[in-house]
């Protein structure tokens, strides 16, 4: 799990830095990025579901899952109520903070991770 979640944090690091730089120098990549960055989390997120690693009740985590499955409800349920729509413009500034949200979460469990290791060293 330790490698993981290293290679996890370390691919989300590289990818919004990374997406970051390439959008400066070409605006077209823009939806792109949201699509690459946003599937590699949502991977991490149904790994993470799955294996029930870090999915404490009322944790960073589990809330943020039912945060995404909220946002993605309302974006089906936009195909039928077309008002609900808007959430597509609200994603379009709130993912950025959703992806930096979650790869600080992906941090914060690392180090608890580490700690852990750390503890049962000594």
């Amino acid at each position: 799990m330790k490698i993981f979640k290293q290679v996890d944090l370390y691919i989300n690091i590289s990818l919004i830095a990374g997406f970051t730089i390439a959008t400066l120098i070409n605006t077209e990549i823009l939806f792109k990025a949201y699509f690459i960055i946003g599937g590699w989390q949502l991977l991490s997120m149904i790994t993470h579901a799955f294996s029930s690693w870090f999915m404490k009740k009322g944790g960073a985590r589990s809330s943020y899952h039912w945060l995404v499955i909220v946002i993605l409800s309302v974006v089906l349920l936009g195909q039928i109520i077309t008002p609900l729509l808007i959430i597509f413009f609200l994603l379009l500034f709130g993912s950025p903070v959703l992806a930096i949200i979650y790869t600080k979460i992906c941090c914060d469990e690392l180090k608890e991770l580490k700690s852990r290791r750390s503890l049962s060293l000594k």
